[in-house]
C-alpha cells in the first residue's frame, strides 16, 4: 500500500512538473471601464493554481481544479473559475492605473505571466519647424521656397501611434480641411508613470507649405489609431510670406557714354518690392563684378569719371530673407589716345628684324596712327627693318588721333605723339693684332687686345693671363719658356634688346707667343738607367734636348761622332756592347739663338766583361835577355770591373810544372799588372804567365824569357804539355793571334810589313778543348778546357764570344745571338754546349763563329766562315778551295780579318793581312798560304 502511494505520489509530481501553462485575454488594448477576461490553461491541473501580481508576488486567489476559487479582498473589481483544464479572471472595471501589471498563473513549480497593455490615448499635439522650434503664433515662409512645419503628439505620445488632420483657416472663414499628410513614430524616451516607456510612440506629421497663398493661418490634430472620438488641436499659426528685395539701378541706359573728366556723375539703387525692406545701409555697388568698397547706401557718386571707370555697374539690395541685385548700366569713358609701350632706347641687336608696333589706348579707337620716318612695313602703326643695321639707328615718332561723343555733350577730337630712340647693339670684333709674336726668353712682351661693341665689352681678358693690371693688354716683363703657345684674347658684352631674351656678344682672337730658348739636356741615360750592361747585350742611350727652336744633337763616344740629328728634341743610340764601350758618351746639342755655342751631359757606361788583353797597347811576349839582365814583364787588359786577383807564374825550361811567384817585385794597379825578374840563373828563363781574373772570367798571358842568341833562324819555340793535359801548340796559336794583332796596328800607321814568325807543328798540333773548341786569347771567354791547374784540379780555357753582326746574305733570323764557337775543322762535329758542323774542307783550317742549331746533318746553315757542302744555299764566306790564287775574302761588310801565314825561310818573310781595320770582331787563321797583298793606294778607311 505504501509502495502504491509512492508511485502515485511520484506521477503526480511528475506531471506537475511536465504541465504547460498559458495564458491568453480576450482585449489587447483595453481601455478604463472595459471589460477584460485571462484564462490560463494547463495541460495537466492536478493541484490548485493561483492568480497573483508577478511584481510583488502577491497573491490574488487559489483556485483547485474544478472546484470554487477563494477570492481576494477585493473582490468586488475580480471574479474568478477554474475548469478541469484552466483558471480564469475577469477585471469587471479596467483601470489603466491599477491593472497594467504582470499577471501570474502559477501550478506548482511552473507558471506563466502575461502583462495589460492599456490604450493610451493623445493628449498634447505641437506644431515644430525643421530646427526642432515650437510654433507659436507666425511663421515666416520664404516666397517660392519650401518650408516644411512638423506636427506631433509629443511629449506624451500615444498608444498605439496617432493619425493627423491639417486645416488651413482663412480670416473671417472657417477652417479648411487640407488633408492627412506623412506620418511615422518613434519611441518616447520619456518613462509615463504606470507604464512601460517602450509600449508609447510619439507620432508626426509633415506639411510642405509649396503653395504659399493658399495658406493663411495652420492648425493641425491628433488622436490614437485605436480611439473613434474627438482629436486633439494644436494652437492656430500665421503665415508670413517673406521675399528678398527686386531693385533697379538708374540712369537707365544699357551704354552711358562720358568723356574722361565729367564731375560728379550720380547712380541710384531703385526699389522695385521687398518684404521686409532693406535699411538704409543695407546696398552695395558692383563694378565689372567687384564690390565698390565703402558705398553701401542706394547712391553712388563718382567725383570724377577717369578712364578707369568704365564698366558695368549692379547695385544690390539686401533684407534678411535674402538679396536682390540689379540689372547692369555700362559706363562707357571715352578719352583721347595714349601710346603705351613704346620703350626709348629701343635696342635692337645687329642683323636682327625690328618691329614695333605704336600701341594706343583710347576710347573710342584712333582712325589714324603713323610712324615718322617709316621702316619697310606696310602696317601704318608698325615700325618694320627686317634685318636692321647701325645705318638704321636713330629718333622715330608715332602720331594717333580719335573721335570722341558722348551721350550727352558735344563731340570732340583727341590726339597724341610719342618718340622712341632705336639703338642698334653688336658684338665685340677685334682689330689690329698679329698672329703670331716671337720673343726670346727674358726679353719683355706686350700685346694690346682692341675691341669695338656696343655696349661697350664689360669683360676682356687674355687667357692664359699675363702679368699685367689691364685685362686687355698681354704683358710680361721678362717671358719664360713655359709661356710659349697660343694667347686667346676674348671680349664680351651683354646685348639686352628690348624685345627678345638677353643675348652675350663675344669675339676671340688668337696669337701664337713663340718664345724662343737655347738648349738644355734635359735627360741623357741609358734604358732603365741602368749603366754596367753585360757585354754582347744592346745597350740604348737616350738623349732629350729642351729648346726652341729645335737643336742639333751629337752624341760622341771618346773623339767618335756615333749619332747626329738636326732639327729635333730627342736622339736614341742603340748598339751592342763591347768590351770597349766602357767609357763616357757625351751628348751636345746647339740651336739657332745660341751663336755657335753647345751644352753637353755626359753618361758612363760600363760593360761587364770578363779580362782580356788591351791591344791598342804594344807589348811584347818574347824577350832575349843575357844571364844577369834584369827584365820587367808588362800587361795590360780590358776588363770590368777590374781584375780582383792577379798572380804570376814561372815555368822554367827543363820542366813542365808551373810555379806561383810570391816573393818577386809585383805591381798590380787597375788593369795593368808588371813583374820586375832578375835573370840570376839560367831557371830564371822560360815561360812566364799571369793569371787576372774577376766575377766574369779569367785571362792568362804568356810571356818566353830565351837565353839571347845570335842567329839568322827565326826561333822555334819548343811547345810542350801544360798543367791539366792540354798540348802546349796552343802556345803557339795564342803567341800568332797577338802577333796580329800588333801588325794591325802598326798597319793602321801606315806599315805595311812587319817580322816574319815562324809556326812549328801542324793544326793538329793546335791546344783544342774535346768538345773542339780552339783557343782564343783576344776574345772573351767562358768555357773550360785551357789554362793553368788550379786548386782542385780543373783548368780554366777561354773561346771567344762575339755579337753576331746583320748581314744581307747570312740568313740570320736573330742579330744578337751569341756565338762563342772556335771550331778546328778536321772534326766530325762539336759536342758540349758550342755545337758545329761536319766539314769537309783541308785541315788546318781555323774557324769561329759557327752556329748549328740542328744536328751535324746541316739542316739549317746558319754560321759564318764554312763551308756546307750539304746546304742548298750556300751562306758562308771564303768559299772554295783557298789557294795562293784564291785567297779567303771578306763578305756582306762584316768585319773579318782573313789571316794567311807561310812560314817564312828568312826573318824578313811577310805577314799579309787582308781587308782589316781598327774595330775587327775576330779572325780567322789559315796556315801554309799566303794572301795578296793590298794595294799600295788603299786607304785606312778601305782597310
Amino acid at each position: 500500500m505504501n509502495m502504491l502511494l509512492c508511485i502515485l505520489t511520484f506521477c503526480v509530481l511528475q506531471m506537475m512538473v511536465d504541465a504547460q501553462i498559458t495564458i491568453s485575454a480576450d482585449k489587447s488594448l483595453p481601455r478604463d471601464g472595459e471589460t477584460v477576461n485571462l484564462i490560463c490553461s494547463i495541460s495537466s491541473f492536478i493541484v490548485p493554481a493561483t492568480w497573483s501580481v508577478s511584481t510583488t508576488g502577491l497573491s490574488l486567489t487559489v483556485c483547485p481544479p474544478s472546484g470554487s476559487c477563494q477570492p481576494p479582498n477585493n473582490a468586488a473589481r475580480y471574479t474568478y473559475s477554474a475548469t478541469a483544464s484552466s483558471i480564469g479572471v475577469t477585471i469587471t472595471s479596467f483601470n489603466s492605473m491599477q491593472d497594467t501589471f504582470g499577471w501570474r498563473c502559477q501550478h506548482g513549480t511552473n507558471s506563466a505571466v502575461y502583462v495589460i497593455k492599456p490604450v493610451v490615448p493623445v493628449t498634447t499635439v505641437q506644431l515644430t519647424n525643421t530646427s526642432g522650434e515650437i510654433l507659436t503664433s507666425i511663421v515666416n515662409v520664404i516666397r517660392e521656397g519650401f518650408t516644411f512645419i512638423l506636427c506631433s503628439t509629443a511629449p506624451r505620445g500615444s498608444r498605439p501611434r496617432a493619425t493627423f488632420r491639417w486645416y488651413n483657416k482663412p480670416v473671417n472663414r472657417s477652417p479648411v480641411l487640407i488633408g492627412n499628410q506623412s506620418i511615422s513614430s518613434t519611441p518616447n524616451p520619456i518613462m509615463v508613470p504606470g507604464q512601460l516607456a517602450s509600449d508609447l510612440v510619439i507620432s508626426y506629421s509633415t506639411l510642405n507649405l509649396m503653395s504659399v497663398p493658399l495658406y493663411q493661418n495652420i492648425f493641425c490634430e491628433a488622436r490614437d489609431e485605436a480611439s473613434t472620438g474627438n482629436y486633439t488641436q494644436s494652437v492656430d499659426v500665421q503665415i508670413n510670406v517673406v521675399y528678398p528685395p527686386v531693385v533697379q539701378v538708374f540712369p537707365k541706359y544699357p551704354v552711358y557714354n562720358v568723356i574722361e573728366g565729367l564731375l560728379n556723375f550720380v547712380f541710384n539703387c531703385n526699389i522695385i518690392e521687398a518684404n521686409p525692406l532693406p535699411q538704409s545701409n543695407g546696398y552695395s555697388w558692383l563694378h565689372r563684378s567687384l564690390v565698390i568698397q565703402g558705398q553701401n547706401s542706394f547712391s553712388y557718386t563718382i567725383a570724377s569719371v577717369q578712364k578707369s571707370h568704365s564698366g558695368e555697374y549692379r547695385c544690390t539690395a539686401r533684407n534678411d530673407y535674402g538679396s536682390g541685385t540689379s540689372n547692369s548700366l555700362a559706363l562707357d569713358v571715352q578719352y583721347p589716345p595714349s601710346i603705351q609701350g613704346l620703350t626709348s632706347p629701343y635696342k635692337v641687336i645687329e642683323y636682327q628684324p625690328i618691329n614695333v608696333t605704336c600701341q594706343v589706348s583710347s576710347n573710342p579707337p584712333p582712325n589714324q596712327i603713323s610712324w615718322s620716318p617709316s621702316g619697310e612695313g606696310s602696317v601704318p602703326s608698325r615700325l618694320y627693318y627686317s634685318s636692321v643695321s647701325i645705318k638704321n639707328r636713330g629718333i622715330y615718332s608715332c602720331t594717333a588721333q580719335n573721335t570722341m561723343t558722348p551721350t550727352v555733350g558735344e563731340q570732340q577730337t583727341g590726339m597724341s605723339t610719342n618718340q622712341i630712340h632705336v639703338d642698334v647693339l653688336y658684338p665685340p670684333y677685334m682689330s689690329g693684332m698679329n698672329s703670331s709674336y716671337k720673343v726670346i726668353e727674358y726679353q719683355p712682351l706686350n700685346v694690346t687686345c682692341q675691341v669695338s661693341s656696343n655696349p661697350p665689352p664689360d669683360k676682356i681678358s687674355w687667357f692664359p693671363t699675363g702679368e699685367g693690371s689691364v685685362s686687355s693688354i698681354l704683358y710680361f716683363s721678362s717671358v719664360s719658356r713655359n709661356k710659349s703657345g697660343n694667347y686667346s684674347c676674348t671680349a664680351q658684352n651683354t646685348m639686352t634688346p628690348t624685345v627678345g631674351g638677353q643675348q652675350t656678344g663675344m669675339a676671340t682672337s688668337q696669337t701664337q707667343v713663340d718664345v724662343l730658348y737655347p738648349a738644355t739636356i734635359t735627360e741623357f741615360l741609358a734604358k732603365d738607367n741602368i749603366t754596367e750592361i753585360m757585354e754582347n747585350s744592346t745597350f740604348h742611350l737616350y738623349c732629350h734636348v729642351d729648346s726652341n727652336p729645335y737643336s742639333v744633337i751629337s752624341l760622341t763616344f771618346g773623339d767618335v761622332l756615333k749619332s747626329m740629328i738636326r732639327d729635333s728634341s730627342e736622339l736614341t743610340y742603340n748598339a751592342t756592347a763591347g768590351c770597349l764601350n766602357s767609357g763616357k758618351y757625351i751628348c751636345s746639342a746647339t740651336n739657332s739663338i745660341m751663336n755657335g755655342v753647345t751644352v753637353s751631359a755626359e753618361v758612363n757606361l760600363n760593360v761587364q766583361c770578363s779580362p782580356r788583353l788591351d791591344f791598342r797597347k804594344i807589348i811584347s811576349f818574347e824577350y832575349y835577355k843575357a844571364l844577369n839582365d834584369n827584365i820587367t814583364l808588362e800587361v795590360s787588359v780590358i776588363a770590368y770591373p777590374e781584375p780582383t786577383n792577379i798572380m804570376w807564374y814561372h815555368r822554367a825550361a827543363d820542366t813542365h810544372l808551373w810555379e806561383r811567384l810570391l816573393n818577386q817585385s809585383i805591381s798590380s794597379t787597375g788593369l795593368h799588372s808588371n813583374i820586375s825578374v832578375h835573370l840570376g840563373s839560367q831557371r830564371d828563363f822560360g815561360d812566364y804567365l799571369v793569371n787576372m781574373s774577376n766575377s766574369f772570367g779569367i785571362y792568362e798571358l804568356v810571356f818566353h824569357v830565351i837565353p839571347e842568341k845570335i842567329t839568322e833562324t827565326p826561333p822555334t819555340f819548343q811547345v810542350g804539355p801544360i798543367a791539366g793535359g792540354v798540348a802546349s801548340g796552343a802556345i803557339v796559336a795564342v803567341i800568332c793571334i797577338i802577333l796580329v794583332i800588333i801588325l794591325l796596328r802598326r798597319r793602321n800607321q801606315g806599315k805595311k810589313e812587319g817580322p816574319s814568325l815562324k809556326l812549328e807543328g801542324s793544326s793538329k798540333d793546335i791546344n783544342r778543348h774535346e768538345s773542339g773548341l780552339v783557343e782564343n786569347p783576344v776574345y772573351n771567354t767562358t768555357s773550360q778546357g785551357f789554362g793553368p791547374s788550379t786548386s782542385n784540379g780543373t783548368t780554366v780555357t777561354e773561346y771567344a764570344a762575339f755579337v753576331k753582326p746583320k748581314k744581307k746574305v747570312a740568313l740570320v733570323e736573330d742579330s744578337s745571338k751569341l756565338y762563342a764557337q772556335v771550331e778546328q775543322r778536321n772534326t766530325k762535329g762539336m759536342k758540349g754546349a758550342a755545337k758545329g758542323k761536319q766539314w769537309k774542307g783541308s785541315r788546318g783550317d781555323i774557324h769561329e763563329n759557327i752556329d748549328m742549331e740542328g744536328t751535324s746533318t746541316n739542316v739549317d746553315c746558319k754560321y759564318e766562315n764554312s763551308r756546307a757542302e750539304a746546304c742548298d744555299e750556300n751562306v758562308y764566306e771564303n768559299p772554295g778551295t783557298i789557294t795562293s790564287n784564291n785567297p779567303m775574302v771578306n763578305k756582306g761588310g762584316l768585319l773579318y780579318a782573313d789571316l794567311m801565314m807561310d812560314p817564312p825561310t828568312t826573318r824578313n818573310g811577310k805577314v799579309v793581312v787582308q781587308g782589316i781595320e781598327n774595330h775587327t770582331e775576330y779572325a780567322e787563321i789559315a796556315y801554309g798560304m799566303r794572301g795578296k797583298p793590298l794595294p799600295d793606294n788603299v786607304g785606312k778607311k778601305d782597310e
